[in-house]
């Protein structure tokens, strides 16, 4: 009993800690934007890895 229960309390903290903290997630500013819009990573709006990266799909073993 007292195990579910502490996993619950971790559970609702690790929650809202991720809904009020601003790393998790936002929306840019416009000065954000135009940050971004002088990298080299970001074109048409979103983010371009330089490098291919391979999806692993299904079983990997």
């Amino acid at each position: 009993m007292a195990t579910s229960s502490m996993v619950g309390v971790l559970l609702v903290a690790a929650v809202a800690f991720m809904s009020i903290s601003p790393e998790f997630g936002g929306k840019p500013t416009k000065a954000d934007k135009q940050v971004y819009a002088k990298s080299g990573h970001y074109q048409d709006g979103e983010f371009v890895n330089l490098v291919p990266t391979v999806e692993l799909t299904g079983a990997a073993w």
